[in-house]
């Protein structure tokens, strides 16, 4: 299928990308509530249990970043079989449908 508008397509992946990231790096994170615990009864957990806490890092960045990329990726390729089956299937039913494949969907049936 050729795309008319690559532009668009580009902005698309993009923001997906983008919302995939965020959510796998800040969506791991729970909601404050009154009973967690102090940042003060934390390390004095950890110094008692011998534990080693280790903040988010680069590492946890770049991999939610990634994987945003890959989603996005996932999400444009989900998208293009999708306009390819309903322009195929739609494309000749109404106008409306024409309209949309061609000039939003970039159809060239």
């Amino acid at each position: 299928m050729e795309v008319k508008n690559k532009s668009l397509r580009v902005i698309f992946t993009m923001f997906m990308a983008a919302i995939f990231a965020i959510g796998a790096v800040f969506g791991t994170g729970t909601v404050a509530s009154a009973s967690e615990p102090t940042e003060e009864e934390v390390q004095e957990y950890a110094q008692e249990f011998e534990v080693e806490i280790q903040p988010y890092g680069p590492i946890s960045t770049a991999v939610g970043f990634l994987t945003g990329l890959g989603l996005g990726w996932l999400a444009e390729n989900l998208l293009d079989q999708g306009t390819d089956v309903f322009c195929d299937n739609y494309y000749d039913s109404n106008a409306a449908a024409a309209w949309a494949c061609d000039w939003i969907l970039g159809y060239d049936g």
